[in-house]
């Protein structure tokens, strides 16, 4: 019984896992027919402090995490703008992968099928993608710290993980501060489990 409830989860993971590829690939052929549009707002604004950037907090009128994460997607690529919704489709797509782990352990595997999956087909996200601000790498360090402070940190190395996830969170949106601050509040005020060195 035991090995058909595991055959059962991973059947449902390979099923989510090809979902991804399918929205991947929808997302790549998005790019590729809207990627000779300039890009538009704070996005051309982040890629010139990326190029200016010499060191971390070298140069940067905005938050220095994100200037750096574009600065590096941004390098390998002649024109800029495609380094960067390259990296808005990978952040999406990272995110989808840590909000059905985060409902897998707290709902159930069909649940988490459900919600990943209509993650994967929001509409707007696709012109998101093409916009390429901030918000599918915020996203993707939300989850990645709520699934960090779900697995209740009971060794060193989780607390640590924990850290440097909340500080690239606020280092990619100064006004993260809040929520890093009740995210802990909230696994302090209900610790289950206490930290142990290992």
């Amino acid at each position: 019984h035991e090995t058909e409830k595991t055959q059962g989860r991973k059947k449902i993971f390979y099923v989510f896992i090809a979902a991804i590829a399918v929205t991947v690939v929808m997302r790549l052929i998005f790019l590729k027919t809207f990627n000779y549009m300039p890009l538009a707002g704070d996005a051309g604004g982040f890629v010139n402090y990326a190029q200016q950037m010499k060191n971390f907090y070298g140069y940067s009128a905005r938050e220095p995490f994100w200037i750096f994460w574009v600065k590096c997607w941004i390098a390998p690529f002649s024109r800029p703008k495609t380094g960067l919704r390259l990296s808005a489709i990978f952040s999406f797509t990272a995110s989808a992968l840590f909000l059905f782990l985060i409902i897998r352990k707290r709902l159930g595997d069909l649940p988490a099928l459900a919600g990943g999956v209509f993650y994967l087909l929001v509409p707007y996200m696709y012109f998101s993608n093409i916009r390429a601000h901030r918000l599918e790498f915020y996203l993707l360090l939300l989850l990645v710290l709520a699934y960090i402070i779900m697995r209740k940190m009971p060794r060193a190395v989780d607390a640590f993980l924990a850290g440097l996830a909340a500080s690239a969170l606020i280092l990619t949106r100064m006004e993260s501060m809040i929520i890093v601050f009740a995210g802990f509040c909230v696994y302090f005020l209900h610790k289950e489990i206490p930290l142990k060195i290992k």
